[in-house]
């Protein structure tokens, strides 16, 4: 009997997948994120009212913390750290959404500002993740589930603030398909897409909840649900900066490697030779001995120090 194409999807990526290098990949990043870890379950031991300065703080720490662990992990290079200088600020503008949300309830103005940061952090996220492949699949996906959504949320919203969520929906659904249009199953697929893909789900999620909650009708539970599925969001965005060589698939499906991946190594094999940083086993008096070393260094992944070929790329 044939298989479902989503069950051939899941297949497929279960077969490819080198799950002992990711526990390597999570055990080593983890203890960098233990301090958002902990600001969160404050966050939800305490559930502080809104409206109060002590509440605005206790929100605001966990994306704090995030914004530190990518910094940890580089920033100072417009170039090389381009990707991620993109999603600490993306971070912080949803952080300064987050703190005008806390006193959104006491005044409506402190809301639209909220709008605002958050739309503006949703197109900074949308730059990191860049515009290439396209990705018509997920558009057609993305957007197919998405404005029934939308167009439910419209019928309970009126006025100005119509064209405001809409605005809102239609931009964090852009976010959305290009984090996923960069998870394709066709050639090299680090880990850090995934966790985008994940992150950027997640968010579309919680704020499609809270917009319910907020104009159509009350969601059981909604402050755990919101806030749940939205610091998940920020952790896996945050998490796509890591520098992972652990991927599904080396090759695509001719086990040729893909342009893209090409380019990339071209790149840092140039951009290291012109350093001087050039890190391989089979090196004389400091130089490549033939073509064939520098093609297994290329397959070796090797790659400039606190960097990813995609944070080049995108």
């Amino acid at each position: 009997m044939a298989l479902s194409p989503l069950r051939e999807t899941v297949f497929a990526v279960l077969k490819r997948m080198n799950v002992g290098q990711l526990s390597k990949e999570i055990r080593s990043t983890m203890p960098f994120l233990v301090p958002f870890l902990k600001m969160t379950c404050i966050h939800f031991i305490l559930l502080l009212d809104k409206g109060s300065f002590p509440a605005a703080v206790v929100k605001c720490l966990p994306l704090l913390s995030l914004i530190w662990f990518v910094c940890l992990l580089g920033v100072s290079d417009p170039h090389i750290h381009r990707y991620n200088r993109r999603i600490v600020a993306a971070l912080c503008w949803c952080c300064a959404g987050d703190l005008f949300l806390v006193w959104s309830e006491a005044n409506e103005v402190y809301f639209l500002l909220g709008l605002a940061s958050f739309s503006v952090g949703h197109f900074v996220y949308t730059l990191a993740f860049g515009w290439r492949p396209f990705g018509l699949k997920e558009f057609l996906f993305t957007f197919s589930v998405g404005i029934p959504g939308l167009a439910v949320l419209a019928s309970c919203v009126t006025g100005v603030m119509r064209y405001l969520a809409l605005g809102y929906g239609i931009l964090i659904l852009v976010m959305q398909w290009r984090a996923l249009a960069r998870f394709n199953l066709k050639g090299e697929i680090p880990w850090r897409k995934i966790y985008a893909a994940i992150g950027a789900t997640l968010f579309v999620f919680s704020d499609y909840v809270l917009a319910v909650n907020k104009f159509c009708f009350p969601v059981p539970a909604e402050q755990h649900v919101i806030m749940v599925s939205y610091y998940a969001a920020q952790f896996f965005i945050a998490l796509s900066v890591v520098n992972s060589t652990f991927v599904l698939s080396p090759t695509n499906s001719t086990g040729v490697a893909s342009s893209n991946d090409e380019k990339n190594r071209n790149f840092h094999v140039n951009r290291t030779l012109s350093e001087g940083n050039l890190t391989t086993n089979n090196r004389v008096h400091g130089k490549i001995k033939d073509d064939a070393d520098l093609k297994k260094n290329r397959n070796d992944g090797f790659h400039l120090n606190g960097t990813d070929t995609d944070s080049v790329q995108d």
